[in-house]
């Protein structure tokens, strides 16, 4: 089934280094651990970059295990969910994408891409009722009609292989006057008139 894109997001980790020498070495076992889960994200990252998805999920799994509860580590949760969800391990992908919006609960930019990556992982693994709903949710928080309207078309596309015709139909007869996204607007005046046997 056709899945969202999902779009990796890239933000620099910070480093904190603690200054004076009785509290650097009282932190100097947690500076070395998140000075080592730094370097492995960016490594991850590079990785993931290059299309070496098998070795970044490798990379990623060893920062889970073992520097989970550093900062890096919880910032790649989003990266390890991108590169589990090219790898087509759908449903290990909408985990790091779940953990992934519980830690960017104050970075709406960062929490936004992990809840993209959720529903699409929710429709790749067949619940589509549930991805319906996220991609609703999704239209909900758009920065712009435009953006909105491309939610609520796979929102609607879920609710019909959840045999959810009446909340599909809504979206696609709303949509199918959309004024700035002529595109959406044609698709769903289509498929508005197409009935689950027939898709």
């Amino acid at each position: 089934p056709a899945a969202a894109t999902v779009v990796v997001v890239v933000r620099a980790v910070v480093v904190v280094v603690a200054v004076g020498s009785i509290t650097l070495l009282m932190r100097s076992g947690a500076t070395k651990s998140e000075s080592r889960a730094a370097a492995l994200l960016v490594e991850a990252r590079a990785l993931a970059k290059r299309g070496n998805l098998s070795a970044a999920e490798s990379a990623l799994f060893q920062m889970s295990e073992t520097m989970g509860g550093t900062k890096s580590g919880k910032e790649a949760q989003l990266l390890y969910g991108d590169v589990l969800y090219g790898l087509t391990k759908y449903q290990e992908a909408a985990e790091q994408y779940q953990a992934a919006m519980k830690h960017f609960k104050g970075d709406p930019v960062l929490r936004f891409a992990a809840e993209q990556g959720y529903a699409a992982s929710l429709e790749s693994t067949n619940q589509y009722a549930a991805a319906g709903e996220a991609f609703a949710a999704l239209a909900e928080k758009a920065p712009n009609s435009i953006v909105a309207a491309e939610f609520l078309m796979s929102a609607a596309r879920n609710y019909l292989r959840a045999d959810r015709r009446e909340d599909a139909v809504r979206i696609y007869t709303d949509l199918s006057t959309h004024p700035e996204n002529t595109r959406v607007a044609q698709e769903a005046t289509i498929f508005g008139r197409i009935t689950p046997e027939q898709k």
